[in-house]
């Protein structure tokens, strides 16, 4: 899923769905609001086998925006040199992701910022790489749940 633009979800706009994505590239693709590659609410994903890198958005979430009840799966998925004004990798606003062996990399926000931005949600990060995402690797900000096991931070 490569060269797009959208407003919210440049590569992969989801609402009420239920997929799988295994072995997908997400690349290049650009939101002019927020979510790069991917915007993501009120549904139930597993994204596995994946790669996700270079896209951007101009406000949240260069790589992944989860949103309002949303429960993402990633396991086994590489994500990097996303960028955004906030939360270049990944958004969290009441909802569930996990992430499982799963790197995040090289991941920017402008000025500066964080890689993973929580906002009222719950997020699971196991046998996993955050690393060289700038000042701040994880943010949180309201109600959350932060659990990470077997990872490197």
């Amino acid at each position: 899923i490569r060269n797009n633009t959208g407003n919210f979800g440049g590569g992969i706009g989801a609402a009420y769905s239920w997929a799988i994505f295994d072995n997908v590239v997400i690349n290049n693709n650009d939101a002019l609001v927020d979510g790069g590659a991917m915007y993501i609410t009120q549904s139930n994903l597993t994204v596995s086998n994946s790669e996700i890198f270079e896209n951007t958005a101009s406000d949240l979430a260069g790589g992944i925006l989860c949103y309002w009840n949303s429960n993402i799966n990633f396991d086994h998925v590489l994500i990097h040199h996303n960028s955004s004004d906030s939360a270049s990798a990944v958004y969290v606003l009441d909802a569930h992701p996990s992430f499982t062996n799963t790197t995040i990399t090289d991941n920017l926000s402008n000025p500066s910022g964080q890689a993973i931005l929580i906002e009222d949600g719950d997020i699971t990060i196991s046998n996993s790489i955050i690393w060289n995402n700038g000042p701040d690797e994880i943010d949180t900000a309201g109600i959350c749940n932060v659990n990470i096991n077997y990872s490197i931070i």
